[in-house]
């Protein structure tokens, strides 16, 4: 599996949408919808919330790496508040 993209949702900026290639015939392109709509760490950088979420949410180990609940705990509320700098540590974590 590899992570191809991930772009902000149409219909809503503080949604996001992550597309994988699956490299099958059967599904070739997985499109995961993941955020809230609410701001998040990404947004206005509040430490407090990230801290706080990342503790309330920590993501269970037999979690697919391509799940909603993954993408929001590594890019949404990461180390960083700039999304490319989460997503480059997600793929290094992950190798996607």
């Amino acid at each position: 599996m590899k992570l191809i993209s991930v772009d902000n949702y149409e219909k809503d900026a503080n949604k996001w949408v992550a597309t994988f290639d699956e490299c099958s015939k059967k599904n070739p392109i997985k499109k995961v919808l993941f955020g809230t709509g609410e701001k998040t760490y990404v947004d206005n950088g509040d430490v407090l919330k990230r801290s706080k979420y990342r503790s309330e949410n920590e993501c269970d180990e037999k979690c697919n790496v391509d799940t909603c609940y993954k993408l929001k705990y590594y890019l949404l509320y990461g180390d960083s508040t700039n999304i490319q700098d989460n997503l480059k540590q997600y793929k290094g974590v992950f190798k996607v």
